[in-house]
């Protein structure tokens, strides 16, 4: 059930506690829940627009969908630096409002049951969950705290006038990055890497499956498929379970 809501500090630097021997490390989007961060801006937008103007709106964003996807081919962290500027005017509390509203309606119903199964299968055992995303972390701290992890990897918005600028605070994380930050935090707490889990769905998410000991890919590609199959990775189908 939901969680405590956990304070920044506390999502970036938990307190661990001695029965934690490893981490899970937790992709979200196609690996946790049905989503992506394109569909997520779009409601996040058309939130409070009446149903034609909502019509239109999106009607118009769709145009822009295939260069998007393109952009996000060649590069994922261009992407999310490109994407991510669409947030800019957007007051913080305004999209926590949103994100709040729309985990609710949206990302809670399509969180994967079988995910769901082997997240609460490495609370029981004592694993620390943690959750590694290039979406922001305003819009993945509320299922942070529904699934009850213990530390949430996420890219920030920066902030001036009080509102979004669109620019990120740091890198995105992406690619190497994503894994650097999972090595980072399996140091930083001193766990062992051998020990530790990560679940992803992306060629993107390679680098960082192959900073732990033990990966699983879930429901890949035919290409991510060949890499886990010569990589002896778990392969995992939560989409049907």
């Amino acid at each position: 059930g939901p969680a405590a809501a956990l304070p920044a500090a506390a999502a970036q630097e938990p307190v661990l506690e001695t029965r934690m021997t490893a981490a899970a490390f937790f992709d979200v989007d196609g690996t946790l829940l049905a989503g992506n961060v394109v569909s997520y801006y779009v409601r996040l937008r058309t939130f409070d627009m009446p149903r034609l103007r909502r019509a239109l709106w999106t009607a118009g964003f769709a145009l822009t969908v295939p260069w998007w996807f393109g952009l996000d081919k060649r590069s994922r962290a261009a992407f999310q630096r490109a994407f991510y500027r669409n947030y800019r005017h957007i007051a913080p509390a305004e999209l926590e409002r949103r994100a709040r509203a729309h985990f609710e309606r949206h990302m809670a119903p399509r969180l994967y049951p079988g995910a769901l199964r082997r997240l609460r299968e490495h609370q029981a055992r004592g694993d620390q969950v943690v959750l590694v995303t290039g979406s922001l972390r305003v819009l993945v701290a509320p299922l942070a705290e529904h699934v009850g992890a213990t530390a949430l990897l996420a890219p920030d918005l920066r902030q001036a006038n009080g509102v979004f600028t669109g620019e990120l605070e740091g890198e995105p994380l992406a690619a190497g990055r994503k894994a650097d930050a999972v090595t980072d935090f399996v140091r930083r707490h001193g766990f062992d890497a051998a020990h530790c889990h990560a679940y992803a769905d992306s060629l993107d998410d390679v680098p960082m499956l192959r900073r732990v000991g033990r990966a699983a890919v879930v429901d890949p590609s035919r290409a991510l498929r060949r890499v886990a199959a010569r990589e002896g990775w778990e392969i995992l189908s939560w989409r049907h379970w």
